[in-house]
């Protein structure tokens, strides 16, 4: 999903990124947990869990729906 997001935005492949997505008591910890492999996979030198998301764009994680906020660095 992110990835998908990474092209509609015009990313490049090897463009570093910034991830702030919306805090979700199911998602959260997951991502916590395995916060450094999705870093690698993404290529995102942040992943940050927010309460509130403004301007970000919507995308659905096991059957929930966060708002997540892709910036290039």
């Amino acid at each position: 999903r992110i990835q998908n997001l990474r092209k509609e935005l015009n990313f490049e492949v090897t463009d570093r990124i910034t991830v702030n997505l919306q805090q979700d008591n199911l998602i959260t910890p997951a991502a916590i947990q395995n916060k450094a492999y999705i870093c690698a996979e993404i290529l995102a030198d942040s992943l940050l869990f927010e309460e509130k998301i403004n301007n970000g764009n919507q995308i659905v994680i096991e059957d929930v729906e966060l708002q997540i906020l892709i910036t290039k660095k």
